[in-house]
């Protein structure tokens, strides 16, 4: 049994540094393109969402921030810079990010879900458990 699971390691392991090569690829692209175009927030959502896979949490709230600078309409980077004040446990920050997500949609159900999924995590972490439970069955 521990031969198998020792297998089956060394089998996912080529698989999660072949990600990490996409990603990292993927990064160099977009750091060429955010040379050649800086105004565009568009690239600097883009690497930041790859900088939150590789978990570089810094540079991915700086890329947030920046896009939000570019332009105030860049709804994303409220999301994810919610994600991130909470992980960083400011959940009075993530609760401005994901309340102002919230109010920038319209209708839409995608990222209504994604918003209000954030907004029960926060109330969870607050240990407001009733508002979580209205964040989530909000989401759903």
């Amino acid at each position: 049994m521990r031969s198998l699971l020792f297998i089956v390691l060394l089998a996912l392991v080529p698989l999660r540094l072949s990600a990490h090569g996409l990603v990292h690829d993927q990064i160099s692209k977009l750091n060429h393109e955010i040379h050649h175009h800086p105004d565009q927030a568009d690239l600097y959502l883009q690497r930041g969402r790859l900088y939150l896979e590789e978990e570089r949490n810094q540079e991915a709230r700086q890329d947030f921030e920046r896009a939000l600078q570019l332009d105030r309409n860049a709804r994303a980077a409220h999301y994810f810079l919610g994600q991130l004040a909470l992980k960083r446990d400011e959940p009075d920050l993530a609760l401005r990010h994901a309340e102002t997500f919230l109010a920038s949609l319209h209708d839409e159900r995608g990222g209504l879900t994604r918003g209000y999924r954030l907004l029960g995590e926060i109330y969870s972490h607050q240990h407001e458990f009733g508002r979580a439970a209205d964040a989530y069955r909000a989401a759903i």
